[in-house]
């Protein structure tokens, strides 16, 4: 289980870096990273970094997630099938 959800507002409490969990992974060894992504841009361009989950509080939980729709997202589907003597 990871410990922070998507979109949850994080702070590394070793370097200060704090934004939003946009991605998590884990590793077969059991370590658990985040990508955290800055909310503001530096230069013009968005800053990530990855992060421990050992090194990580949390500031503030995602409310619901917007980003991620809930709807039919396509593919295969209803595929005619053929009768073939």
């Amino acid at each position: 289980m990871f410990e922070f959800e998507m979109g949850d507002l994080v702070k590394d409490e070793i370097s200060g870096f704090s934004g939003i969990v946009v991605t998590r992974i884990e590793y077969l060894n059991g370590c658990k990273r985040y990508s955290i992504l800055a909310r503001k841009l530096e230069a013009g361009k968005p800053v990530e970094e990855w992060i421990d989950e050992a090194q990580l509080k949390i500031i503030q939980k995602a409310k619901e997630p917007k980003a991620i729709k809930k709807k039919d997202p396509g593919g295969p589907g209803n595929v005619p099938t053929f009768n073939i003597p």
